[in-house]
């Protein structure tokens, strides 16, 4: 019969621990995400505008549940949005609100991104001078300590 000793019992303890440590360890993965407004430098009341929201994910996980919202004054209407992804897995959705892009569900693989277009229109009495807009960005990750946001500003 053999016998196990303090030494052959710390050799493997010392052997396997490190594993042990290792697959306890948590996995961090981060979603970092980029909003981005561009639009036309001015804007004419009475007519239409173009406006292109971007949300990038330079991340290391995928976001999968993520709302974007934006905010433009009254006298400002999105009219029309339309929505394109990059990535295998993003999925984007373009549902207006009351003249405002109320996006819910979007999903943004690593690496990846969602982009809407938007056509507004500007109430012919609109004198607004700037025009500044908001979106609001909110991700499923909860180590995201704030809501992202982007916002834009146009000369009259």
């Amino acid at each position: 019969m053999k016998s196990i000793t303090y030494e052959s019992c710390r050799s493997l303890l010392l052997r396997v621990l490190p594993l042990l440590l290792l697959a306890a360890a948590p996995v961090w993965a981060d979603i970092v995400l980029n909003p981005g407004f561009t639009a036309p430098p001015n804007y004419t009341p009475g007519s239409t505008g173009s406006w292109t929201l971007t949300v990038q994910n330079t991340g290391d996980m995928a976001e999968t549940d993520l709302d974007v919202a934006t905010s433009f004054p009254t006298g400002a209407t999105v009219t029309a949005a339309s929505c394109s992804t990059v990535g295998t897995g993003s999925v984007c959705d373009n549902n207006l609100n009351s003249g405002e892009l109320a996006s819910t569900g979007n999903k943004i693989a690593v690496g990846g991104s969602i982009s809407f277009s938007l056509t507004l229109s500007y109430t012919a009495n609109m004198a607004l001078d700037p025009l500044a807009a908001t979106a609001t960005i909110t991700s499923s990750d909860p180590t995201q300590s704030s809501a992202p946001t982007a916002s834009s500003v146009l000369r009259r």
